[in-house]
C-alpha cells in the first residue's frame, strides 16, 4: 500500500495532536493533584489572579 504525502501529514499532525492532547490531560491531572493537596475551592485555585503559583499553567 502506498502513501500519500497528503496521508503522512495527516498523521504527523494526529501524532502532534495525541501528544499535545496526553501532556494537556498529565497537566490537569497535576493541577488537580496540587488543588486537592492544598485543599483549595475550586473557583479560587483555577483563577490566576488568585493562585499566582500555578498562574502559568493555568
Amino acid at each position: 500500500m502506498e502513501v500519500s504525502a497528503s496521508d503522512r501529514e495527516l498523521i504527523a499532525v494526529m501524532r502532534h495532536y495525541f501528544a499535545a492532547k496526553a501532556e494537556l490531560e498529565s497537566l490537569k491531572a497535576q493541577l488537580e493533584a496540587a488543588r486537592q493537596a492544598v485543599g483549595e475551592a475550586i473557583a479560587v485555585f483555577y483563577d490566576p489572579r488568585q493562585n499566582a503559583e500555578h498562574a502559568a499553567d493555568l
